[in-house]
């Protein structure tokens, strides 16, 4: 169900893109709606092409086996690109309006190309919406965003739920351990990218983990291909004071952003749509109360936080015994510092098959990336 289709020629039977960035809706083999989106992953020119992939794919797979399924984002072949930089020029070329997604896709932009599978009943943060922005002279435009109240207060009904903020802890978890900081920053808690915290409105959880690689973090923490790169944030999955210093920051920011925003509009209360035990009904709030709003979804949070770092722990765990790969030895003894402290029984050390008895005929050995074993040893996992 949550496969993604491998793109050949004919297999693309419509396409459209955004003007703002290289992002595009497909259909695949003659579906009436998109069902798989392409995305061009920009090159900050600090990693190398083997770190982009390594990084997206394994990124990609402890978001999907840790927090939700629908989480599949797999590195596009050169076949599959030329495929899809063909069905663009058929679309788009020689039509002005179309213009941008035109060379999003065919331009001299270096970018990795990535595919992942259409998710139905999507939504995010973001309370801006797109405008179409004519010059002084009125012979040019640009898209420009700006706030939007209605979607303003639908963000604040979002994230008055514990449900969400629950949820949004595990996807934080693979987010700390992947050192991704494009949905919060991993130092400070700030919100930094309303638009990529995202809510579904149908099936068993209220938010999904898309867009796990941070190509802005270059190759500081999201590069999962590099030996040794770790950071000391990564202790918010194994320390319960910095765990949650962390849930209290990011709960306490969503509310600060909202409030700056609230601020530079000159909006000082609003009336917001709310369930309480005797029905629907409708109350006025101020804005000075943003920065503290979401202060009380501190716990849901934390505890999200916490049982995504068990399944982190244990899927990376069984993956490590799967692969026979490179054993990953016990951290130094460290006080007992929350609920993964170096207390525990370390699992046994799996060992490889030695290269001589192994099949002439095999397939390469599968293995897991050296930043991935680095991080695993200094959470003591």
């Amino acid at each position: 169900m949550n496969t993604v289709p491998m793109i050949t020629p004919h297999s693309i039977t419509g396409i459209s893109g955004l003007d703002t960035k290289p992002i595009f809706f497909v259909k695949m083999n003659r579906s009436p709606t998109p069902n798989l989106v392409i995305k061009g992953e920009y090159d900050k020119g600090t990693l190398s092409q083997r770190d982009v992939e390594v990084s997206i794919s394994w990124a990609s797979k402890l978001m999907k086996n840790v927090q939700h399924s629908q989480v599949n984002t797999k590195v596009m072949t050169p076949a599959e690109i030329q495929v899809f930089k063909a069905a663009a020029q058929s679309e788009f070329n020689g039509k002005k309006d179309k213009s941008k997604q035109l060379d999003f896709a065919c331009g001299a932009m270096k970018v990795t190309w990535v595919k992942m599978p259409l998710v139905d009943n999507l939504s995010d943060a973001d309370f801006t919406k797109e405008v179409e922005v004519k010059s002084s002279l009125g012979d040019t435009s640009y898209t420009s965003r700006v706030f939007d109240l209605i979607r303003f207060k639908e963000t604040i009904r979002k994230f008055s739920d514990d449900a969400v903020w629950h949820e949004l802890g595990r996807v934080l978890a693979v987010d700390v351990f992947n050192g991704n900081n494009d949905r919060f920053d991993l130092k400070t808690g700030r919100w930094s990218n309303t638009g990529n915290v995202m809510f579904l409105s149908a099936g068993p959880t209220r938010v999904i983990g898309l867009d796990t690689f941070d190509p802005e973090s270059g190759g500081s923490t999201s590069n999962l291909n590099m030996r040794g790169n770790v950071f000391p944030e990564l202790r918010i999955l194994s320390d319960h004071f910095m765990r949650r210093n962390f849930a209290e920051r990011c709960t306490r920011s969503v509310g600060e952003v909202l409030a700056l925003w609230a601020r530079d509009e000159h909006v000082n209360a609003f009336k917001l749509k709310v369930d309480s035990p005797n029905g629907p009904g409708v109350m006025e709030l101020s804005s000075s109360l943003l920065p503290k709003l979401f202060e009380p979804f501190t716990d849901p949070l934390e505890q999200g936080l916490a049982q995504g770092s068990f399944a982190l722990q244990a899927y990376l765990q069984q993956k490590v015994r799967q692969y026979a790969g490179p054993a990953v030895a016990a951290a130094p003894a460290l006080p007992h510092r929350g609920f993964a402290g170096n207390h525990r029984t370390p699992p046994p050390r799996p060992t490889a098959l030695p290269p001589g008895l192994r099949p002439a005929t095999s397939a390469p050995a599968k293995t897991i990336p050296p930043a991935i074993l680095d991080r695993m040893r200094y959470l003591g996992w």
